[in-house]
C-alpha cells in the first residue's frame, strides 16, 4: 500500500500561533465588539439614549456584543470544522444581537427619530468585520498549515492499516495542520516497507511512556482493533498519566451515527443511532402536518377527482393502488397511491419501476414523471401514517432485501416516512438498479434524521416545489 506525502515536518515558526492561540482568541473577543462600537458611533454619531433606561444606546450596543458572540463558540479552534458551520454561527449570533437591540430602540425610541438608513449601514458593516475577521483569516490561516505552520503534533496507536488510513486522510486535508511524528503498534514487525519518513516507530509501552515524556505531542490518536483487553488497559494507563488530549477512532463507527454521549447514571453511554426531537418539536411537526395535509386535501380536492376518473376510465381495476409499506418503527401501514399500473400487474412481487416499463399505463407514466401519484398520501398524513417530510417509504418487500445489506437501513424508521425528503430534492429518487445508489438514499436519509429540524423541513418542501416534475420520479 502506497503511502500519501504528508505533511511530516514542520516550519520553525509553525508553533507561534498554537503557543498564543489562547492570548490571540482573548484579544480577538475583546476587539470584535470593540470595532462594531467603533463603527456604531462613526455612522450614528449622535447617539440617542433610551430615556427610560437612562442608558446611551452604545453602551447597549457594546455589552450586547460582548456577552452574546463568546456564546456562539466563535472563539474556539475551528481546525476540524467547515467554515460553513463557522459562517452559520456568525450569522446567527449576529442577526440575534441586532434583533435584540433593534427591539430594545424600537420600543423606548419613538419610530420616527430612529436613524434607519445609518442603523442598517452599520449592521451590515458589523457583519462584514465579523465575517473576514472569521472566515476570512480562517482561509489564510488554513493556507498557513498547508505550507507547515501552525501545526500540531500527533501520535497515532493502532494497526498499520488504521494509520495508513490516518495518514492518508491527513494528506487529503492539510489546512488542518496535523503532522503525524511517532507510531505506536504492538507489533512492529507488521508494519510495511513503505513506512513513510520522518515518523517515529514506538514498538513497546516502555517506549511510548519514555517518548510522551521526552518529546512535544500535542495530540494523541488511538483505535482499539486487534487489542487485547490486557494491551487496551496498558495504553489507557499510559495515557491517563499525562496532560495531552487523547482521541479515541473506533474503526466500525458509520458517517450517519449521532456519536452523542448520552450517560446512564454515572455510566457513559454513546447514542449511535435514533436520538429523537424534543416532544415540542414533534407536536409543532405534527400540527403542521395536520394543517397542511387538511389544506391541501381541501384546496386540490377538484384535482384528486378528475384524476380518480382519468385513471377509472384509463384502464380496468380500482382507482387507489393501496401497499403496505413499513412507517415508524417498522410499523406496518397501507399507503395509499393513485394506480399506475395495469390490473394484471397487482398481486406480483413488488419490483421496481423501471423506465418504459410495460407494466405502467400511458396516464400512469404522467402521474408518475409528475408526482401526481403520490397526492392520495395527504391522506396518510391526515391519518398520522405519514409526515409532509421524512424518508419515503419503501415496500415491504424492498425493505427486507435491503435490511439485510446495508447497514443501519431500518434505522431511518425512527421518525414517520414522508411524501417527499431530503434525499428526494437531492435526486436519489426513482430506479435503484445498483446497490450504492440505494445506499446513497439511506445515507441521506440518516443525515435528515441526524441533523433534523423544522427550518430543514421547510427548506425541503420549498426545494420539492422544484423538483416534483423530475423524470426520476418513483
Amino acid at each position: 500500500m502506497s503511502i500519501p506525502d504528508v505533511n511530516l515536518t514542520s516550519k520553525p515558526w509553525s508553533g507561534l500561533l498554537h503557543l498564543h492561540g489562547s492570548d490571540i482568541s482573548t484579544l480577538q473577543r475583546i476587539v470584535d465588539p470593540v470595532i462594531i462600537l467603533f463603527l456604531y458611533r462613526i455612522l450614528l454619531p449622535d447617539s440617542f439614549s433610551l430615556h427610560l433606561l437612562t442608558l446611551p444606546s452604545w453602551s447597549i450596543v457594546l455589552v450586547s456584543f460582548y456577552l452574546l458572540l463568546p456564546s456562539a463558540g466563535l472563539y474556539v479552534s475551528f481546525r476540524s470544522t467547515s467554515l460553513l458551520t463557522l459562517f452559520r454561527k456568525i450569522l446567527l449570533r449576529t442577526s440575534l444581537c441586532i434583533s435584540t437591540l433593534t427591539c430594545l430602540f424600537l420600543y423606548f425610541l419613538p419610530s420616527q427619530l430612529f436613524p434607519l438608513s445609518s442603523y442598517i449601514y452599520w449592521c451590515m458593516l458589523s457583519l462584514a468585520w465579523l465575517t473576514s475577521t472569521h472566515c476570512f483569516a480562517r482561509v489564510i490561516l488554513r493556507r498557513l498549515r498547508a505550507y507547515g505552520g501552525n501545526t500540531l503534533s500527533t501520535l497515532f496507536c493502532g494497526t498499520p492499516n488504521s494509520f495508513y488510513g490516518f495518514v492518508a486522510e491527513l494528506a487529503s486535508s492539510p489546512w488542518m495542520g496535523l503532522r503525524v511524528n511517532a507510531f505506536f503498534n504492538f507489533s512492529p514487525q507488521s508494519v510495511q516497507a513503505a513506512y513513510p519518513s520522518g515518523v517515529q516507530l514506538l514498538a513497546s509501552i516502555d517506549e511510548l511512556r519514555d517518548y510522551l515524556k521526552s518529546e512535544t505531542v500535542d495530540r494523541i490518536y488511538f483505535e482499539t482493533e486487534s487489542l487485547t483487553s490486557s494491551e487496551l488497559s496498558s495504553l489507557i494507563t499510559v495515557f491517563g498519566d499525562t496532560s495531552i488530549p487523547t482521541f479515541f477512532l473506533p474503526g466500525w463507527v458509520l458517517p450517519t451515527m449521532n456519536f452523542s454521549l448520552d450517560p446512564v447514571g454515572r455510566k457513559p453511554c454513546v447514542n449511535l443511532w435514533g436520538m429523537p426531537p424534543s416532544a415540542f418539536d414533534l407536536a409543532i411537526k405534527r400540527l403542521a402536518d395536520i394543517f397542511v395535509s387538511a389544506f391541501l386535501l381541501f384546496t386540490l380536492l377538484p384535482i384528486l377527482l378528475f384524476i380518480a376518473l382519468l385513471v377509472r376510465l384509463s384502464s380496468p381495476g380500482p382507482v387507489l393502488f393501496l401497499q403496505t409499506r413499513y412507517g415508524i418503527d417498522g410499523r406496518p401501514f397501507r399507503c395509499f397511491k393513485f394506480r399506475t399500473m395495469f390490473q394484471s400487474a397487482a398481486g406480483l412481487p413488488a419490483i421496481q419501476a423501471r423506465h418504459r416499463d410495460p407494466r405502467i399505463t400511458y396516464l400512469g407514466h404522467f402521474l408518475r414523471s409528475t408526482s401526481l401519484d403520490e397526492l392520495p398520501q395527504l391522506l396518510n398524513v391526515l391519518l398520522g401514517d405519514m409526515s409532509l417530510v421524512g424518508p419515503r417509504p419503501h415496500a415491504t418487500e424492498h425493505n427486507e432485501y435491503y435490511r439485510s445489506l446495508i447497514v443501519g437501513y431500518m434505522q431511518r424508521h425512527c421518525c414517520k416516512p414522508g411524501i417527499t425528503g431530503l434525499a428526494q430534492v437531492r435526486g436519489l429518487r426513482g430506479e435503484t438498479p445498483e446497490l450504492g445508489l440505494m445506499s446513497a438514499r439511506i445515507n441521506t436519509d440518516l443525515y435528515y434524521q441526524k441533523n433534523w429540524s423544522l427550518s430543514m423541513d421547510l427548506k425541503i418542501l420549498l426545494k420539492t416545489l422544484f423538483v416534483f416534475a423530475g423524470s426520476n420520479a418513483r
